[in-house]
């Protein structure tokens, strides 16, 4: 019986890496479809400031002659239009909020030497590690069966935001910190309450999304065994908000002075 139930658990754990691996295959087959016969990557506006802010951290930093100009307009003289570009050059050029994403690019640009090639793979991996953290998650909180069956049902998953495959963007990056961020606190021993906070830093650094993301965290702990005031729950609340202040006060940019 024994020999039984073990074989039935091996074989369900067969199934989930293959419509797993199957998942992935398909995200990056659709990946090189969506840039095929295109002279640059898929969505520029979003995806080459990313690019940019990577190129700005990997060559001059405070220095960029381009991003600095953008300090010498004299604002008093904009229309409202003008003032709106101006704010969005600014986001997309020298503000920093997703300095992971840049340092990842920035580091793997140096072994691929192309950067929209860069953002593509990392494009592929960010994909990758979606699928498989959203499947550990689901087994992680509820149980193996459970799992077998959301690994097939993502197998055609499309999201609102263009599915898994199109995971191109600083805030999947975070997502996935975050959701390896829930699981470590499944488990009550203080290491793993650390890990959590170390992998919120790593989302909230990957994209301001992971801010938000520790509400999920809060309202997991609260719901494990609503037992709010308990000194590993105030400690982790406290830390927390200690690393949101942090984040905000560090006020990451490349402009001059700053």
């Amino acid at each position: 019986m024994l020999a039984l139930s073990g074989t039935k658990k091996l074989t369900k754990y067969t199934l989930v890496i293959f419509f797993t691996l199957a998942t992935i295959l398909i995200h990056w087959n659709a990946i090189d479809k969506s840039n095929e016969k295109r002279n640059i990557i898929w969505e520029p506006d979003d995806n080459y400031h990313q690019l940019i802010k990577a190129k700005n951290l990997d060559s001059c930093n405070k220095e960029c002659l381009a991003v600095n100009n953008l300090l010498k307009y004299n604002f008093s003289d904009f229309n409202k239009s003008q003032k709106y570009e101006h704010d969005v050059y600014m986001h997309h050029t020298a503000i920093e909020y997703h300095y992971l994403k840049s340092k990842i690019l920035q580091i793997s640009n140096k072994y691929i030497d192309n950067w929209e090639k860069t953002h593509l793979f990392i494009t592929k991996i960010t994909s990758t590690l979606l699928v498989i953290s959203f499947i550990i998650l689901i087994i992680n909180l509820f149980n193996l069966n459970i799992g077998l069956i959301a690994s097939i049902l993502i197998l055609p998953y499309v999201t609102i935001k263009y599915g898994f495959h199109f995971s191109n963007s600083s805030d999947d990056l975070a997502s996935i910190f975050s959701i390896f961020s829930i699981i470590a606190l499944n488990y009550k021993k203080i290491q793993n309450y650390i890990l959590s906070l170390v992998l919120s830093a790593l989302a909230i650094f990957s994209h301001p999304v992971g801010i938000v993301m520790l509400l999920f965290n809060y309202i997991f702990l609260i719901l494990r065994d609503r037992e709010i005031f308990s000194k590993k729950k105030i400690i982790y609340f406290s830390l927390s908000l200690i690393l949101i202040i942090f984040y905000f006060k560090l006020d990451l940019n490349y402009l001059i002075g700053e």
